[in-house]
């Protein structure tokens, strides 16, 4: 085992949940609640090597496409064209990604829909993962955040994600949505990482017990840079086992902040929570239940580390004062951010 604790077996972007029996395939396969299925997908052709070997070679937008795809793992056709093909028609966004899954970059899934029609997602491959990780790894030696990105980083990486035709796995909802945040946060925030994997780091550094975030970002700020870990709550599992997974592992580690230094190259840390409620459709309620279990977990530091939002508030005003901070409590069922006074602009 390295230094940092890493264990050899899982040396990919996404590794397996404690929490969870099932195994899981690779660099972008898992999300939340995985249940995967390993069949065929759509396009999938044999890569040109001539392709994988010269990725600089091909247009800038597709190289970002690319990019994007493997730090976000995969992408609603939609939200692919949002990041790398914005200023272009639709029909380019079809035909470039048809393209790169003819040079073996890319493969294509459709995920039907009960009320007809399809969503189409876009998927890197395993010869693409490969590729962009080395770029990304080189591009990142020199940075500050560099330790940060050996622990992401896979030291190998496995098979890309198969979905069957015809599929819903159970955690599409929850990756997807995670996705489009991130993407609008990209929109309003000096970003010089975002990346979106499963369980991103290894299970221990040392006598740490590494959080496992939604998403990870690195902000560049006037005084710094900032380092953000995000977790979105869709109401799925009690609040007090998120709490004991989730906030009492953040609040651990930031009580140390040479060992975020040394671990992340950033000294402090900061945990953005955002909530959705697809099922009990009560997300302020639930909201509010997770800042009061977070303020009494971990104290006066939860005002330091923790900030809250709606999802839907984030994707509306993604650049306004949307955030609550662990002494805010939920006065009343209004959604419109407004009428909340959100005091935590900072965020």
């Amino acid at each position: 085992m390295s230094s940092t604790g890493r264990d050899p077996r899982a040396h990919a972007i996404t590794q397996e949940r404690a929490r969870t029996g099932e195994a899981r395939p690779d660099a972008t396969v898992s999300v939340a609640n995985p249940l995967l299925v390993r069949d065929t997908v759509r396009d999938t052709r044999p890569p040109r090597h001539e392709a994988i070997a010269n990725l600089e070679q091909l247009p800038e937008r597709d190289r970002r496409a690319l990019h994007t795809l493997v730090q976000l793992r995969l992408l609603t056709y939609h939200q692919l064209r949002s990041a790398a093909y914005s200023t272009a028609h639709p029909s380019v966004t079809r035909r470039r990604i048809t393209q790169l899954a003819r040079l073996g970059l890319v493969s294509t899934w459709e995920q039907p829909s009960r009320s007809g029609g399809h969503t189409r997602y876009a998927i890197p491959t395993g010869p693409a993962v490969r590729a962009v990780t080395a770029a990304l790894a080189r591009e990142a030696s020199g940075a500050p955040f560099a330790p940060l990105m050996q622990l992401m980083l896979p030291a190998t990486t496995r098979r890309a994600l198969t979905l069957a035709p015809g599929t819903r796995p159970n955690w599409l909802p929850h990756q997807t949505e995670v996705n489009t945040l991130v993407l609008r946060l990209r929109e309003v925030r000096r970003l010089v990482w975002a990346s979106t994997w499963d369980c991103p780091f290894p299970s221990r550094v040392a006598s740490f017990e590494l959080p496992q975030p939604d998403y990870v970002l690195v902000e560049s700020h006037a005084a710094g840079l900032r380092l953000v870990f995000g977790e979105h709550d869709r109401g799925s599992e009690p609040v007090e086992r998120f709490i004991a997974r989730k906030v009492l592992a953040y609040a651990a580690l930031s009580a140390f902040p040479e060992a975020c230094a040394r671990y992340f190259g950033v000294p402090a840390l900061t945990v953005q929570i955002t909530v959705t409620d697809p099922v009990h459709r009560s997300p302020l309620r639930r909201l509010n239940d997770l800042i009061l279990a977070t303020r009494r977990a971990a104290g006066a530091d939860a005002a330091r580390i923790f900030s809250f939002t709606l999802a839907g508030w984030l994707h509306a005003a993604p650049g306004e004062p949307i955030w609550l901070a662990s002494h805010d409590d939920v006065r009343h069922e209004s959604l419109n951010w407004r009428d909340h006074a959100a005091r935590d602009s900072s965020t």
